[in-house]
């Protein structure tokens, strides 16, 4: 059970430093909106990325243990397609 928590806390540390390198990138294109004082796709850009954000679900029991647990639960029920 360590091991797989070991392999799933790696895991989030990688997605981790994917989503600062993911918002280093939103905030580039953002500031190129912003110099051209573009607003109408400072808008736009804004609205996709906050669609992109409400599709993950991210689990925080106050716990690590139990968090992991739930969030492999949770995984778990998507793959059997159960809400």
């Amino acid at each position: 059970m360590e091991q797989v928590y070991s392999a799933k806390l790696d895991d989030k540390l990688k997605q981790l430093h994917s989503l600062r390198h993911d918002m280093k990138n939103h905030l580039i294109v953002i500031d190129g909106y912003a110099s051209q004082h573009n607003d109408k796709k400072i808008h736009e850009y804004i609205h996709n990325i906050s669609e992109d954000l409400s599709l993950t679900n991210a689990v925080d029991s106050g716990s690590h243990i139990v968090s992991a647990l739930i969030a492999e639960k949770e995984d778990k029920a998507k793959l059997q397609n159960i809400r």
